[in-house]
């Protein structure tokens, strides 16, 4: 089973991709990503994975410095290390049963070998839980659009009812 978790920024797709891994625990493999908020205003976003490790992927005090999205600058190299080497390592740990992408973003795809790791995890027999914006891109339109992919629309009012549907979707 595979699932996309759509809705706008904000709504909530992050607290519910976390729910689902902390539920799944051990059986949950992936990455997700956090607001990073400095004086109640957001100034950039970290990437942590199932297995704990965590980096800043995105800052506004990068702007100038790396690629933009926005007004904040990207450290590509964050997304390669950590987020395709989470998906890789989900896809082939015999333990793993899910692998949970937070998110199928325009920051994460400036990464070619992220859009090949997302790509293998639609392909693997495992369950995927992936995040994105609607409307992000034609890729994310791509894998909305194929076979075997289930859309799930995250809102304000479905938000906390979202995780539990989701794990009786995939079974556990």
């Amino acid at each position: 089973m595979k699932l996309m978790l759509v809705g706008r920024p904000g709504v909530g797709k992050t607290t519910v991709a976390r729910a689902v891994m902390e539920a799944l625990g051990r059986r949950a493999g992936g990455f997700w990503t956090g607001e990073i908020r400095e004086g109640g205003e957001r100034r950039g976003f970290c990437l942590v994975t199932a297995a704990g490790d965590s980096s800043i992927m995105a800052h506004v005090a990068w702007a100038g410095r790396m690629p933009r999205v926005g007004r904040y600058g990207v450290d590509v190299g964050v997304v390669d290390r950590l987020a395709v080497s989470a998906l890789r390592s989900a896809v082939s740990d015999p333990e793993v049963e899910c692998v949970v992408v937070d998110e199928i973003g325009r920051m994460e795809l400036l990464s070619p070998a992220f859009r090949r790791a997302v790509e293998s995890c639609f392909r693997s027999p495992k369950a995927a839980v992936a995040t994105a914006r609607e409307g992000a891109d034609p890729f994310v339109d791509e894998l909305m659009r194929s076979e075997g992919v289930e859309v799930l629309r995250v809102t304000s009012s479905s938000r906390q009812r979202m995780a539990a549907e989701v794990l009786r979707r995939l079974g556990g």
